[in-house]
């Protein structure tokens, strides 16, 4: 359980699906590695979850810049960020 959230199928129990699709899935990793890239720190999350599927950890950065790229566009995948 990661931020309240089960990561999974609803089949299986959880109430955080994967992504749609493998582009969105990936798309999302890139945020991520941009976030990372620009010394951007998750408070919780900012990786792939498990190794099968399309299931990406609720993440959280905190203190992040309105230069952020994660601040300018939208990432459509279970990212917040805290300004």
């Amino acid at each position: 359980m990661v931020c309240g959230f089960k990561v999974g199928c609803y089949l299986d129990g959880g109430n955080l699906g994967p992504m749609i699709t493998r582009l969105q899935f990936e798309k999302v990793l890139e945020f991520l590695q941009a976030a990372k890239d620009e010394g951007l720190t998750p408070l919780v999350g900012g990786n792939r979850h498990g190794d099968k599927g399309f299931f990406i950890q609720p993440t959280v950065f905190i203190n992040v810049p309105d230069s952020s790229r994660l601040v300018r566009e939208e990432i459509f995948g279970p990212v917040s960020v805290l300004i």
